[in-house]
């Protein structure tokens, strides 16, 4: 069969990952020290490879026999030794927990027909058992790993684990504490119509003229300069300087500002002249308050009631006007009042501008309707990357104000939208009946419910959820099949919903688990006829899946012929299936990830044919992890050029970090452990074999090779083919 050549080939395969010592590593003997994860977990799929295909028995005794050699003899934990090259492929493990890799380590060994009474066994359930942890993934591990062993602690375990779970009708799953996560993207967009950023870059403008005209570096000295001209230059959305708005006066510069006289001021000539000026001030200043109280003019100010001082001139310190019905002031009421008169002003305007910006908006998006359906944009700082820029939802309300409420199937939005905020569908996607309307969700937890990734931010790891709820099945079924059926076929439905368009889930490991628990679940069913028709209809579409014992295992798929559209589906018959639809579109160009730099230079190597160029790309991770999983360099060649094949081969010797290289025609991979802060480089030289017109330029990318979406690419070109030197 088909199949069984594919294991076989895959068995194989893995086999070059095989060290001298029996365990496995990412890059075999090349490696310093076998994985103590990955060795278990080989082990665990050659046994189940046996009854399909022949695998060597004395490589797994082997093999089983370095795990061994690990296993504490006081604690019977297992040792966490060797790299792994996908942080994520270990799953909940990954967190560096002992107890969860001993439950992993030691199922492996019970599922390789390790007997239940070993010593090894018995010591590693005593590891389990002396861990108090109530962690939902590490009670799922623990509570398999025993029941596997028939161990009595597993029933109090799956006790604890299924106290933890949420429950619903049709679904049973887990909701992990929430552990800080690092937020890849740009800030979201400002809520002031952009006013904010126009400002700061005035700022940016202002300062770097300054630095050119002064010639200087030195940006924080310019700017007090940078803030005269921002605060005294006019806006037209308040109709004056925010000087005047503030302090009700025109800006005063230089000496004008100082209260010296102007027969004083128009003879000064040196700065001496002003210093003895601006020193007789404040003498006189200092006899005004010293003899206040005994020379006061015969007024009071209208507003405070206090007496108007007199100043050493002779005149009063206040504002008398030629209405003998206006109000006499003191100069600080006279100046309150001059600054509230402003800000009224100011505040006329700010509406003016606000009426006329919010009439634009109106004639530019017209009303919506509650249930119409609606595209959200989700900023860059709430989703993940390659993941969906919009969140569907429906106007659940019209609001006052000219603005709505919005719901999901997830729960009604917090904030209140206005209209501009979201784009109106043309055709009506949900039902207000889908929305959940007894809880408050943020953009950010719609956008990590509807992403096949992580998603961003403070967040539960969805991918950990999935594998503690594999791992609950597994230890269900294994502790009581037929008490825990129930409860298993509602984790079942849960793990069902949660699979990506191309038929696994979030990662390698909760994806394996998942597969394992399904498996595992329907072998303790009792099988029966299958036989469903599922009847899909859709705009210009129908079609019937048939599905029958026949051709269970093969995926039936069909295009849609217009979007968007709404699909409705009818089934009847006996036994259960899965339908999904699926929607995939491309992205012309991806913004470059946050994860990685990327530099890229090129030069001319002297050669007597002139047909020599040496290509340098440097890369590092920018991460505060400070470390990435297994990264790929990948270099696309210009069309004319070919690598020099022992420049690549030297890289591997000069370098331990780049593990191998691939080349693929025109395309160079250089695969890496890891990148780190520093810089890891590629450096080799390409020759040129046949002179090609309009060649296109080149290109280089840096990708994660379990994380694609973290990515950066540059375009290179070559010197000219007659630069020799």
């Amino acid at each position: 069969m088909v199949e069984l050549g594919q294991i076989s080939i895959g068995y194989r395969r893995e086999l070059l990952y095989r060290r001298h010592d029996g365990s496995y590593s990412a890059f075999g003997n090349v490696d310093d020290s076998g994985s103590t994860w990955l060795t278990a977990f080989v082990l665990k799929s050659f046994q189940q490879a046996r009854q399909y295909i022949q695998v060597d028995t004395d490589q797994l005794k082997e093999t089983t026999d370095w795990l061994l050699r690990l296993q504490g003899t006081q604690d019977g934990c297992f040792e966490s030794v060797g790299k792994l090259i996908n942080k994520q492929m270990q799953g909940g493990i990954n967190s560096g927990n002992e107890v969860s890799l001993t439950a992993y380590v030691m199922a492996a060994l019970l599922e390789a027909e390790t007997p239940k009474d070993d010593p090894i066994v018995s010591r590693a359930a005593l590891c389990l058992t002396n861990d108090t942890s109530t962690h939902p993934y590490a009670l799922a591990t623990k509570a398999y790993a025993l029941a596997l062993a028939s161990h009595p602690n597993a029933t109090s375990l799956l006790q604890k684990l299924l106290s933890q779970a949420a429950v619903t009708k049709n679904a049973m799953y887990w909701n992990l504490p929430k552990e800080c996560k690092l937020v890849h993207g740009k800030p979201r967009n400002s809520q002031s119509q952009g006013s904010v950023e126009r400002a700061n870059r005035d700022v940016e403008a202002i300062l770097a003229c300054w630095m050119k005209d002064n010639n200087t570096t030195q940006w924080s000295n310019g700017l007090r300069f940078v803030q005269w001209q921002k605060n005294t230059r006019f806006h037209s959305g308040i109709g004056r300087t925010p000087y005047e708005a503030m302090y009700g006066e025109k800006a005063h510069l230089g000496i004008s500002a100082v209260n010296i006289p102007e027969e004083i001021m128009e003879g000064m000539e040196t700065e001496e002249q002003l210093a003895e000026a601006l020193c007789l001030v404040n003498e006189e200043d200092q006899n005004v308050e010293q003899g206040r109280s005994a020379e006061s003019c015969a007024i009071n100010c209208n507003s405070c009631g206090q007496n108007i001082p007199c100043h050493p001139s002779g005149q009063c310190c206040s504002t008398v006007n030629d209405n003998v019905d206006d109000p006499v002031l003191c100069c600080l009421c006279n100046r309150n009042q001059s600054i509230q008169a402003e800000r009224r002003e100011s505040k006329i305007q700010q509406e003016k501008q606000a009426k006329k910006m919010k009439d634009k908006s109106v004639q530019r998006f017209k009303p919506a309707l509650a249930g119409d359906t609606v595209m959200v944009p989700i900023p860059l700082v709430d989703r993940g990357r390659a993941e969906f820029a919009n969140a569907k939802a429906i106007i659940t309300e019209t609001m006052d104000g000219g603005t709505y409420k919005l719901g999901t199937k997830h729960g009604l939005l917090k904030q209140v939208y206005s209209r501009n905020q979201f784009t109106v569908c043309a055709e009506k996607f949900m039902s207000l009946e889908e929305v959940v309307k007894d809880r408050e969700v943020s953009l950010r937890e719609v956008a990590i419910a509807d992403s096949m990734g992580h998603g961003q931010g403070i967040s539960n790891s969805r991918a950990v959820s999935l594998e503690t709820a594999g791992y609950a099945i597994l230890a269900l079924m294994t502790h009581d099949s037929k008490t825990n059926e129930e409860k298993a076929r509602k984790i079942v439905k849960w793990i069902t919903t949660q699979r990506n368009g191309q038929g696994g889930f979030y990662s390698t490991q909760d994806t394996v688990v998942a597969l394992q628990a399904l498996a595992t679940y329907e072998g303790h069913l009792h099988q029966e006829t299958l036989n469903v028709k599922a009847v899909v209809t859709a705009n210009n579409f129908t079609h019937t899946f048939t599905i029958t014992d026949n051709n269970k295992l093969l995926e039936q798929y069909q295009s849609l012929p217009t979007l968007p559209t709404t699909v409705s589906i009818n089934m009847t018959g006996q036994g259960c299936v899965v339908l999904q639809a699926v929607q995939r579109y491309n992205i012309p160009q991806p913004e470059p990830s946050d994860a990685f730099t990327l530099t890229v230079n090129t030069i001319t190597t002297p050669d007597k044919q002139c047909t020599t160029k040496r290509i340098t790309a440097c890369a590092a991770y920018r991460l505060p992890d400070q470390k990435s999983n297994m990264a790929v360099i990948e270099v696309d060649l210009i069309s004319e050029y070919i690598p020099e094949k022992q420049d690549l081969k030297q890289m591997l010797k000069l370098d331990p970090n780049i593990k191998r290289y691939e080349v693929d025609g025109s395309k160079i991979h250089f695969y890496m452990d890891e990148l780190l802060v520093e810089d890891t480089c590629v450096n080799f030289r390409v020759i040129r074999q046949v002179d090609v017109e309009d060649v296109k330029p080149g290109t280089v990318i840096v990708y994660d090779y379990y994380q694609p979406e973290f990515s950066i690419s540059k375009r290179y070109t070559l010197p000219p083919p007659e630069e020799c030197r």
